[in-house]
């Protein structure tokens, strides 16, 4: 079976660098995109991260390449949806905006994981430092959990809310959120994590 030769669909951004970003498409999967294919022209700045978040909803056209990148597809052009706040949705509420959630899946460029309050949460790469993680399916693993901070977003693949920041729970900072807890229980703050496993 040959494979088409260009595709144009809609897809949403996971994770943006300086000079890179990767977007995914439900039926097409992971798409690099370099900076030549999504900035604007004439643009004096190429960086990305200037014009894009994870999250962000695109239009694209891409190209097959050899799976460099660990992506078959190549963007050759990346816009914003007009659509794109529409997309963004209002804030739904929630107890917290920090919790601790389960990895149900894990792709190299974004995860997804639950918990009980809050359902399914996609995870972009983005959310997670880019000095302490690179491929996250190196990094993580079916059942880890995570503490995320959540942004609501309109129903998209049965996720309401989206990862701005993650980091994955260890020996040490797990530790460090218990005194976080206790601490947070016996001022009038309410920003301790809430564990929603």
């Amino acid at each position: 079976m040959e494979r088409k030769k260009e595709i144009s669909s809609t897809g949403q951004i996971t994770r943006v660098d300086v000079k890179f970003a990767y977007l995914t498409n439900d039926k097409y999967g992971s798409v690099f995109v370099p900076p030549c294919s999504a900035l604007p022209r004439n643009c004096r700045s190429a960086d990305l991260t200037l014009f894009y978040k994870a999250g962000d909803i695109v239009h694209f056209t891409a190209i097959p390449q050899q799976g460099k990148n660990e992506c078959q597809w190549l963007a050759t052009k990346v816009t914003p949806s007009a659509k794109n706040d529409l997309y963004q949705a209002p804030c739904r509420q929630i107890s917290t905006f920090q919790q601790v959630v389960t990895i149900t899946l894990v792709t190299e460029t974004y995860a997804y994981a639950c918990n009980d309050e809050l359902g399914m949460v996609f995870i972009p790469g983005a959310a997670f430092q880019q000095s302490e993680v690179i491929k996250l399916d190196s990094y993580l693993t079916l059942g880890d959990s995570i503490i995320v901070r959540i942004r609501s977003q309109a129903p998209r693949c049965g996720c309401n809310w989206i990862a701005e920041y993650a980091s994955k729970i260890t020996a040490l900072n797990a530790a460090a959120s218990s005194i976080l807890n206790v601490i947070g229980n016996e001022s009038s703050c309410n920003d301790h994590i809430e564990r929603g496993i």
